[in-house]
């Protein structure tokens, strides 16, 4: 909730209005590239705004880094709320530089490129691995492809079976808990208020006519 509304708020601030909203689909990832806990969110965001009357207006360079840190103090503030973080702490985290949060929003997908949008829905809720990158070693372990580590340069982990098991089952969210969420001009209550409004308006238009 905090991306979105971190996303929300600086595209309305750039539009001066807050009848306009963005559309965003926001997959929870929990997993980083070597199987740890690496909490972040992978999303499909529209370029611009969508105002009541269904009107998009279009945001071609928003501002990432005041997304970033927006998103940055409002997660902090909620975790704050919630008695995660002592008051001290939560004031000690906000002035650290480098801050830890960032954004990125260099891939876009045009109307006209329906095969790069697909690719970035499958990457935003794909898997934490594969099972192309998972081998069975000759001493009982397992081998888990993986990037580069930037600290000792290998390019792989090794790991007893129950320790894959221990580190996959953490990323298992808890029951009826939804990993992917629909937010602003792609919530389902927007889109059923824009589908009423539609066909209300064609009914009108069925009625007018001769």
């Amino acid at each position: 909730r905090c991306a979105y509304e971190a996303i929300r708020r600086t595209y309305q601030a750039h539009f001066r209005r807050k009848d306009a909203v963005p559309g965003m689909i926001a997959s929870i990832q929990t997993f980083g590239s070597f199987l740890n806990f690496h909490p972040h969110v992978h999303a499909q965001i529209t370029e611009g705004v969508v105002t009541d009357d269904g009107t998009f207006l279009p945001l071609l360079e928003p501002d990432l880094d005041a997304v970033g840190e927006l998103f940055r103090r409002l997660v902090l503030a909620a975790l704050r709320k919630a008695d995660r973080l002592s008051e001290a702490f939560h004031e000690r985290l906000l002035g650290w530089s480098p801050s830890g949060f960032s954004v990125h929003g260099e891939q876009v997908a045009h109307s006209d490129e329906p095969g790069k949008l697909e690719r970035l829905a499958r990457y935003i809720a794909r898997a934490p691995f594969s099972l192309g990158k998972i081998h069975a070693t000759a001493d009982g372990r397992i081998r888990v492809e993986t990037p580069t580590d930037p600290r000792t340069g290998a390019r792989d982990l090794l790991l007893d079976p129950l320790e894959l098991v221990h580190r996959v089952t953490t990323q298992v969210p808890d029951a009826r808990r939804h990993l992917v969420r629909y937010y602003g001009a792609y919530s389902h209550r927007s889109r059923g208020a824009r589908r009423a409004r539609e066909e209300a308006e064609a009914a009108a238009a069925r009625g007018a006519a001769p």
